[in-house]
């Protein structure tokens, strides 16, 4: 279990690196009609101004971090896209989906993803606390 928690971890931390590479041709900003919950709270300390949306290949990622918090989505470009993973930083939280961690389902509405499910992780605030399951919400139009 810890061992697939530290994986995601870096599997997020490299998605959002991947994200932050893209060349201007499968690169896009989102803008401000992004939305990021955890536990039905808007996550504090992210710019969802930034988010970033990335195709190379057969992935599609979706990204941005800020001073206290972080989020990276994977995925394939496939129709309908399935989910490899997803990595939330929030609130001193670290959360991911996949490789059988967590659950969640992705929606497409035209170019506006919606990710939702339960993410589990460790409170890096409180590491004795144990497994952690949120629900979380990512909503995202890349353009």
């Amino acid at each position: 279990m810890k061992r697939s928690l530290v994986v995601l971890s870096v599997l997020a931390v490299g998605s959002l690196g991947l994200a932050a590479c893209g060349n201007d041709s499968d690169s896009v900003r989102s803008g401000a009609d992004a939305v990021v919950k955890v536990d039905g709270k808007d996550v504090a300390g992210l710019d969802l101004s930034t988010i970033t949306c990335v195709r190379q290949g057969e992935n599609f990622v979706i990204g941005t971090g800020g001073a206290n918090g972080a989020v990276a989505v994977t995925m394939t470009t496939h129709n309908p896209p399935v989910l490899q993973n997803v990595g939330i930083t929030a609130e001193g939280t670290t959360l991911a989906v996949g490789g059988g961690v967590g659950e969640a389902t992705v929606r497409v509405a035209g170019t506006r993803y919606t990710i939702t499910g339960t993410a589990q992780g460790a409170s890096m605030s409180n590491p004795g606390a144990g497994v952690v399951r949120k629900p979380f919400e990512i909503a995202v139009t890349c353009r």
